[in-house]
């Protein structure tokens, strides 16, 4: 059962382009009505149902060989994949010529062989494959020997072991690095200096290559952020991103350490209260794709700029920067409706709370109550939990601000029952509960006095339990501060 559920999860992150190139493959084989009948099976279904495909299948298979033939299909589906991303990445595309090599030096062709393995050296050196590298130096070294007498290659083949030495160290620096990123977050204050007078940190020399010198800025900005000296960490990502910048052949290829890079910019600038530098960089992310020649459907840059539209949200919510907020809720829309089955749960729950929470700050709130009710009508499971939660506090909000007095008593009931179904009450929102429950069964005489008291419970109360980072999310304060007539306020 659960190989099938990975074949089917497998179908359903097909992109159109991959299922008509699967279904071209297939009508080449020897049995391609089967193999179509029951990768449409499959993609039919919304959830994966076993009884269900044996009911589709039993006509044309038994069961036995429908076992059989779902492993042919995950075979088929994956050679598919194979000759349609040949040229995805530069790794892909180097496995692929030394492939041709290996062919071509059965065939006893030197010379194609040698042609082939010049174009995979190029890529490699170019895109710093170095264990490629190693593997390219292999077959040239085969095919001198294959050729030619040790004796009259002497000097070649001393040139391919120097390189073998050239690549081995460079993977080594690489590791080094790699092991120091990962040491950071266990050196504390007794041994920060040992860290600090590391050679390989001490000396930027010792970084030869890109992914080297990248290593070495994530290392250096890891460090300077847990020393809590967000200039420093600032400036150093700020000098990693414009490494990356100076060789867009590794963005292409990798686009996901640049994208983490600008992101990770715009972190500190929000710690910063620096709001006026995040759209530039921002709109890198944006762009990226773009600007270097990326697909957009490639996974990272997807998911990376549903991350920026989050990221963007954010930054007009905290900054009441409301209008423009609002404006840039079509264009994600937009992008959600075209890669709605691509979009991660976690995701859509971000974006519906953070669209709900815009049209709140803006006043309007029937527009914030549909994309709340969205949310709630989507039964995201546990999924962030914790925006959910806020999202049905809000949602009490704004039935009180709609006047809907009598649904606020069942919506209140409601958001206890999920409340309680993902952890015990916390003090603050079980007085904000008994709050709206009160309301809801009050005169609108006794209103101001409910409010009132609501207020001092949570914020003039020790240990109310509210905290800055609940209120980032959802600021009640200052909705009932709002509330609150002047000869009822609470100095």
């Amino acid at each position: 059962m659960a190989k099938s559920q990975e074949l089917f999860d497998l179908i359903k992150t097909l992109s159109k382009a991959e299922k008509r190139h699967f279904k071209m493959t297939a009508g080449k084989t020897r049995q391609p009505a089967q193999y179509v009948r029951l990768f449409d099976a499959f993609e039919a279904q919304q959830q994966y149902d076993e009884t269900r495909l044996q009911q589709a299948m039993q006509k044309h298979v038994s069961g036995n060989q429908l076992h059989v033939l779902k492993q042919q299909l995950q075979f088929a589906l994956l050679k598919s994949l194979r000759l349609y991303h040949e040229k995805a990445s530069v790794d892909g595309e180097i496995k692929n010529i030394l492939r041709d090599v290996e062919i071509l030096f059965r065939k006893d062709l030197p010379r194609l062989c040698s042609q082939r393995l010049q174009k995979a050296e190029h890529l490699a050196v170019e895109h710093e494959k170095q264990i490629a590298l190693l593997d390219i130096l292999a077959w040239k070294r085969k095919l001198l020997l294959a050729n030619h007498s040790s004796y009259q290659v002497v000097s070649a083949l001393a040139k391919i072991a120097k390189q073998e030495q050239q690549c081995i160290e460079k993977i080594q620096v690489v590791s080094r690095y790699w092991r120091l990123s990962a040491d950071i977050f266990q050196f504390n204050s007794s041994n920060s200096d040992q860290f600090k007078h590391n050679a390989y940190i001490r000396s930027a020399e010792r970084a030869q290559t890109v992914q080297a010198k990248t290593l070495r800025y994530h290392v250096l900005f890891a460090d300077a952020f847990i020393a809590g000296d967000l200039k420093q960490a600032d400036q150093t990502i700020a000098g990693l991103i414009h490494l990356l910048e100076q060789h867009p052949a590794m963005i292409r290829d990798d686009p996901g350490a640049y994208i983490t890079a600008v992101n990770n910019r715009v972190g500190l600038k929000l710690a910063a209260k620096q709001p006026k530098a995040i759209p530039p960089l921002l709109n890198k992310i944006r762009t990226v794709a773009d600007t270097y020649h990326i697909k957009r459907t490639h996974p990272i840059i997807s998911r990376h700029l549903l991350r920026a539209y989050n990221v963007e949200l954010e930054m007009y919510r905290d900054t009441r920067q409301i209008k423009p907020g609002i404006a840039l809720i079509e264009e994600i829309i937009s992008v959600l409706n075209k890669q709605d089955k691509k979009v991660s749960a976690d995701f859509k729950v971000l974006f519906y709370y953070q669209f709900a929470y815009l049209y709140y700050l803006d006043g309007d709130f029937n527009r914030s109550l549909f994309w709340l009710n969205a949310m709630i009508k989507n039964k995201f499971g546990r999924v962030r939990e914790d925006i959910q939660s806020y999202a049905r506090l809000l949602t009490l909000i704004i039935h009180y601000e709609l006047g809907h007095i009598t649904v606020l008593k069942y919506a209140v009931e409601s958001c206890r029952r999920f409340l309680k179904s993902k952890q015990k009450l916390r003090r603050f929102e079980n007085t904000l509960l008994n709050f709206f429950s009160r309301i809801s069964l009050a005169p609108s005489g006794r209103y101001d006095r409910l409010i009132k008291e609501v207020y001092e419970n949570l914020f003039l109360t020790p240990d109310a339990g509210v905290t800055d980072d609940v209120l980032d999310y959802l600021n009640f304060r200052s909705w009932l501060e709002s509330k609150m007539k002047p000869s009822a306020s609470v100095d």
